[in-house]
């Protein structure tokens, strides 16, 4: 589970095949970083009939801290629902 932790950020941005702009985090602390014709807000909200609910900070982050006990489909979970979000709001 850890390393699945410490590679989310990687992940979350392969798995948006460039949606985003970048990913960034430590541990078990992620964000994507978004584009300027993004809104978290939005992305938010499609993300929690996906079962995951983030934080958006500002208008150009989504924020992701899950539990601190978290199994590796969780994390997986999590960055399935913003690329699956994020290609349905294209």
């Amino acid at each position: 589970m850890a390393a699945t932790c410490m590679t989310a950020p990687q992940n979350i941005h392969a798995a948006s095949d460039g949606v985003i702009d970048h990913a960034r985090g430590d541990g078990a602390v992620w964000a994507a970083g978004l584009k300027p014709d993004q809104n978290s807000v939005t992305i938010r909200d499609a993300m929690i009939p996906r079962g995951v609910v983030c934080r958006a900070i500002n208008t150009d982050t989504n924020a992701f801290c899950p539990p601190l006990m978290i199994a590796d489909a969780q994390v997986d979970r999590i960055v399935d629902a913003l690329a699956d979000s994020m290609k349905a709001l294209r």
